[in-house]
């Protein structure tokens, strides 16, 4: 389900006018954090280094309620 949610976030934040330097960034580190999720024993420092940059762009993109949902289901919220 995280997963999946992800890729809902990642679809708004590139649905926005958010400028395209950070929706580059949100893309990479959505990537880097749904990677992790899909190990056997995925790296919480890791997941929480990427998701930051992600929380900027989802609030930049009006989807802050939704990355709170998110980082809440992944355990870092």
């Amino acid at each position: 389900e995280a997963i999946t949610k992800l890729d809902e976030l990642l679809r708004k934040i590139n649905a926005s006018t958010v400028p395209s330097e950070t929706k580059l960034d949100a893309v990479a580190n959505i990537e880097t954090v749904k990677v992790q999720l899909s190990l056997p024993k995925p790296n919480m420092d890791i997941i929480k280094l990427a998701w930051a940059p992600v929380v900027l762009a989802a609030d930049a993109a009006g989807a802050i309620e939704f990355g709170h949902m998110i980082a809440h289901l992944i355990g870092i919220g």
